[in-house]
């Protein structure tokens, strides 16, 4: 097996440090797209230009196809369509293929950051303050978004290219359901090995718990003038 020479991995990492500044810049940009779920494909679309146009690679961008991935049992039903989400893929064909090809795939949706009223700043404006960065996504999970771009940004700049293919995929509906993921799977992008950096607090997961949706319903007493009374025979069972 031929492994990388310790100058190669120096390269690389002086690359990262170099290209500090930037990546905070991308992911600052990241951050003040207001990606809630169902609403990213702005988002999507700025990050497929960059990919296409500093990195260079081959860029898929497809919706979600319910049908397609309805009869998989990771799919999760839903009561809303992917008009606006799209799944965003940047490839990297290397001489030898899928020989050890790696996906690194991260979502581009945030949840609603309500109550905004209990942010001290503007949660989609990045803010810097005492080493840290602020904002709706930073963390769940836009700086890993910008950690792989840079990644991959990094090997380029050192005068590499991945011998086998590299994909960078950017999924939508994460935080609700996980259809993103599995839309991008089922179109046939896979590979040998696959990285996801959410904030783990840099520890290796290989499996984690899914989401239950659930609907809940309850009855309440009408406003009426004499709905103090029919509160009462509420509260005792009546």
């Amino acid at each position: 097996m031929i492994t990388a020479k310790d100058s190669d991995i120096t390269a690389i990492h002086e690359e990262i440090e170099n290209s500090w500044h930037d990546q905070l810049e991308f992911l600052k940009e990241l951050i003040r797209y207001k990606s809630i779920s169902g609403e990213e494909r702005p988002i999507q679309q700025y990050i497929a230009h960059y990919l296409q146009n500093h990195l260079y690679m081959h860029v898929d961008r497809f919706q979600p196809d319910i049908e397609a991935i309805a009869k998989h049992p990771g799919f999760s039903p839903v009561e809303w369509d992917y008009e606006n989400s799209d799944v965003v893929v940047g490839s990297h064909y290397g001489s030898e293929g899928e020989k050890n090809a790696l996906i690194f795939q991260g979502h581009t949706d945030v949840v609603s950051p309500e109550p905004v009223s209990l942010w001290n700043t503007d949660p989609y404006e990045p803010t810097e303050k005492d080493g840290r960065l602020y904002g709706r996504g930073a963390a769940d999970m836009k700086a890993g978004l910008a950690a792989m771009v840079f990644a991959y940004r990094a090997i380029q700049k050192a005068g590499y290219q991945p011998k086998s293919n590299v994909m960078l995929q950017f999924v939508p509906d994460e935080e609700r359901t996980g259809n993103g993921a599995l839309a991008a799977l089922e179109a046939g992008f896979t590979g040998k090995a696959a990285l996801i950096p959410e904030p783990f607090g840099l520890k290796a997961a290989y499996a984690q718990v899914g989401s239950i949706w659930f609907r809940v319903r309850y009855d309440t007493v009408r406003h009426t003038q004499d709905g103090i009374f029919n509160a009462m025979r509420l509260k005792k069972g009546k």
